[in-house]
């Protein structure tokens, strides 16, 4: 099946100054992905373990937007296809920011996007939660 998206944009290693670089191979996609972050590679790791889940791809696009004479930047963090079709863009925030949430809940109700905003309550989900995940995806 063809999918909207299946190659990530190039991130260069000069921008992870401060974040932890990751690499990894996922056996869903029959590729490497990667991640700057901690939280940007676990959820990772949820999706590529997560049965709902049929298709990926991180750093899907970066889309200039311009609204009511405003003009800003949307990345989405993962673009996801679940098992039933529906297609949709992730957004995985290690803060509260807002102005960041709300171009990104902007550019969705625009663009008419499916769009769902993640942080650490919802990767990191119980005590051995990605302990298990980890362990099953090496």
């Amino acid at each position: 099946m063809k999918y909207r998206f299946s190659v990530p944009l190039e991130e260069p290693r000069s921008k992870s100054y401060m974040h932890s670089y990751h690499v990894c191979y996922s056996r869903k996609l029959g590729r490497n992905i990667s991640a700057l972050g901690k939280l940007q590679f676990d959820s990772l790791l949820c999706l590529e373990m997560d049965a709902n889940i049929r298709w990926y791809c991180e750093r899907p696009l970066a889309e200039k937007v311009h609204v009511n004479g405003t003009t800003f930047t949307v990345k989405p963090s993962v673009y996801v296809v679940l098992a039933d079709g529906t297609e949709m863009f992730l957004l995985v925030t290690t803060s509260e920011d807002s102005s960041t949430t709300d171009n990104f809940n902007l550019w969705g109700v625009t663009g008419n996007e499916k769009i769902e905003i993640i942080g650490h309550k919802d990767v990191y989900i119980g005590q051995y939660w990605m302990r298990n995940i980890s362990y099953l995806a090496g």
